[in-house]
């Protein structure tokens, strides 16, 4: 890190501009994840180096110096990362959107995607961090996928929040040992409004 930013004109020159900032931003990222689990001090450690602040740290490189503030910005994640409010599964954890609700306030809106059933794309299940698409298992009972689908509708967008003071369960995809993909962890309330699709059928080739 030190060695890049001493040596930014000529690395600029040989990178350009966009190259040499992303290789900064890398070089920042290795370095706090350097102090993650199980190297960190102590657990007040783990608010800071949780991958949802290095998610916030390149988000905001590229929204300070590649958006023209006129134009909308898209961030797609899991919805549970864009959450204005902490899961029960972060642990109270400051996720992606906390930190996008905090810089940008009411510009910043999180409008979540809920598949029924289908495919949807997936980095791998068991450890196995492979880029493809997972089989979707039929939402339960409780979870916002599972309310959308008595609908009957087959694909709707719905603004504005949903309020609830129990926690309802969430749709967990790719690298986790589970066979379950649903976990009750999540409070819809920071949600602006959601797409619902009930047949998630995959467009490319992962």
């Amino acid at each position: 890190m030190q060695y890049a930013q001493s040596n930014e004109k000529t690395l600029t020159t040989l990178m350009g501009r966009f190259n040499y900032m992303v290789l900064l931003q890398t070089l920042k990222s290795m370095s706090d994840s350097a102090l993650s689990s199980p190297l960190y001090k102590s657990w007040s450690y783990w608010q800071k180096v949780h991958r949802d602040y290095l998610l916030w740290q390149n988000a905001k490189q590229v929204l300070e110096n590649f958006a023209d503030g006129k134009s909308p910005v898209v961030i797609c994640a899991h919805y549970a990362h864009l959450d204005k409010i902490s899961s029960i599964h972060f642990n109270e954890v400051v996720t992606l959107g906390q930190y996008l609700s905090k810089a940008y306030g009411d510009s910043y809106c999180h409008i979540g995607i809920l598949l029924d059933q289908g495919k949807a794309g997936s980095m791998g299940d068991q450890g196995k961090y492979k880029l493809g698409y997972e089989e979707l298992q039929l939402p339960v009972k409780g979870s916002l996928e599972y309310l959308a689908s008595q609908t009957n509708q087959e694909c709707f967008y719905k603004p504005g929040n949903i309020i609830t003071k129990i926690p309802l369960m969430i749709r967990r995809l790719g690298s986790n040992s589970s066979v379950y993909q649903f976990i009750p962890a999540y409070f819809p309330g920071s949600m602006d409004g959601f797409i619902y699709i009930r047949n998630s059928t995959p467009s490319f080739k992962l």
